[in-house]
């Protein structure tokens, strides 16, 4: 999630960020990026506003939600970004998610540090 630290809208929102990452921490990692820091990566996704929230596959983006969600609406969206996932990897004849944390090194949610996520 992109977030701005004076952000009422990101405030409101990170209690469910967290609950939700929580909840999904063995399909998916939950990170959180400071608009102020990360705003060439955010630029680069077309992210103009606070909070938004962008699922990523395999290092791409897949999804982009911008804005507010309450908890039953991003809970949906990272339910539909990993059915999604699913389906296309039993398609493609892969294992849908691999094992514990998909092979993650990071556990819940948590906010990522200026270097992390940038290219060299």
């Amino acid at each position: 999630m992109f977030f701005g630290k004076t952000c009422p809208y990101c405030q409101m929102f990170d209690p469910i960020f967290r609950q939700v990452g929580e909840r999904y921490r063995d399909f998916a990692n939950f990170v959180k990026a400071d608009i102020e820091e990360f705003y060439q990566l955010a630029a680069s996704l077309g992210i103009m506003g606070t909070p938004a929230t962008v699922a990523f596959v395999d290092g791409r983006p897949v999804e982009v939600a911008p804005g507010f969600m309450t908890a039953p609406q991003f809970r949906a969206f990272v339910e539909a970004v990993l059915n999604t996932l699913v389906v296309n990897r039993l398609i493609k004849g892969e294992t849908p998610l691999h094992g514990p944390r998909c092979s993650r090194r990071w556990r819940g949610s948590r906010r990522l540090s200026r270097g992390e996520g940038q290219e060299a």
